[in-house]
């Protein structure tokens, strides 16, 4: 997308895989890329503190009482779901004000939020002319329009990353990115459940409901049918861990052209619905 100017990078990285990633990040007024060193995971949660005290038109659109967004993407790839249009950002890019010119934003991993595969980011990064690890996450900070003569946004900034690493969680899905009409896979580890009563259940079912995009959401099955519905008990593979295999289109029942933005799932008792493991979400990332 353009050129380059100086920028200053500082990488906090703890050993632990678990750990958080904090880039500190001085906005560039034209293209750059990043060498982190040692670079995070596709897998990994990144906070991203950017200073937008060299861009003009930020410090005007904050000094205004505007906020900054986040516009991700993977060049020669895709851009992050939530982006928005140009003149209209998604309210999920908001970033935080730090301080004056210093605005955040948490992301959970990459993959979550740019929504593709490390495949994807791989292809992308040969059609680059790079090795096929050669991985990188790109982004640019703008008003809430990005509009106007300047526009208000940064360069473009691109940071390094590599491929995902397992990190053992109490509740995760296979794929991690899928579409509603993909095999998904959720898998629940006991060992890690916070709820001491739910941690000594012998069986563990799913009550899953599904957000549609436009609005309203989908119920297949009320608390109360858990109990009698066995087909929502998980597969206990032994050791307190368990899993749920389930198509999204067929088990919500869609039809025609309904489309399901995220899944909250929780993982409770067969009898009682107020033992359980606590709302999960699980975001549709793959193109629908």
């Amino acid at each position: 997308m353009k050129k380059i100017l100086y920028i200053f990078v500082c990488i906090m990285f703890v050993m632990n895989v678990n750990a958080q990633i904090v880039v500190n990040i001085t906005a560039p007024s034209n293209n750059q890329f990043i060498a982190s060193t040692p670079s995070f995971s596709f897998t990994q949660s990144v906070k991203l503190i950017v200073d937008i005290s060299g861009i003009p038109a930020l410090v005007a659109e904050e000094a205004a009482g505007g906020n900054i967004y986040i516009w991700g993407f993977i060049q020669g790839c895709c851009g992050a779901p939530t982006n928005g249009d140009w003149t209209n950002s998604n309210e999920a890019n908001r970033m935080t004000k730090e301080s004056t010119n210093k605005w955040s934003i948490t992301l959970s991993s990459v993959a979550a939020f740019v929504g593709a595969s490390y495949d994807k980011a791989k292809q992308a990064a040969v059609g680059a002319g790079r090795s096929e690890t050669e991985t990188r996450f790109g982004f640019l900070v703008k008003g809430k329009s990005g509009a106007g003569s300047p526009e208000k946004k940064s360069g473009d900034i691109e940071i390094a990353f590599t491929g995902p690493i397992f990190v053992a969680t109490e509740y995760r899905t296979f794929p991690a990115n899928y579409s509603q009409e993909d095999v998904a896979t959720v898998f629940y580890d006991q060992n890690l459940e916070d709820n001491a009563t739910m941690k000594t259940q012998t069986e563990v079912y799913m009550y899953m409901e599904a957000d549609l995009v436009g609005g309203g959401s989908i119920i297949p099955f009320t608390s109360a049918q858990v109990a009698t519905t066995p087909s929502l008990k998980m597969t206990d593979l032994g050791g307190k861990k368990y899993r749920f295999n389930f198509i999204p289109a067929k088990f919500f029942n869609l039809t025609g052209t309904q489309r399901i933005s995220k899944i909250r799932i929780t993982m409770r008792s067969k009898t009682d619905a107020n033992i359980n493991g606590g709302e999960k979400s699980s975001t549709l990332f793959r193109a629908q």
